[in-house]
């Protein structure tokens, strides 16, 4: 019989700091490929669009970063999504 996985506060302080820096940079970059690929005309609403988009999914970022179950995980996870959507906005 397998024990329930049980909820605990370890890694918390490492879950965090990954959502905040790299759900930034993840939002970011998410922002930049709108701008720059999606929407080819730099009129204000899309970049009022692309500006506004940004704190969701930082705050989107943030709260997944706490389902991983080792920080490690969290900031591999995340610095790798950064990576590749850097990576794609630049293609």
């Amino acid at each position: 019989m397998t024990k329930p996985h049980l909820y605990t506060l370890k890694g918390w302080l490492g879950k965090s700091l990954a959502g905040v820096v790299m759900g930034f940079a993840v939002a970011l970059a998410f922002s930049g490929i709108l701008i720059n690929q999606v929407f080819v005309s730099r009129s204000i609403v899309t970049v009022q669009l692309a500006m506004w988009v940004m704190p969701p999914l930082w705050l989107a970022c943030v709260s997944v970063c706490f389902l991983f179950s080792t920080a490690y995980r969290a900031w591999f996870f995340m610095s790798t999504l950064a990576l590749i959507l850097f990576i794609a906005g630049y293609v």
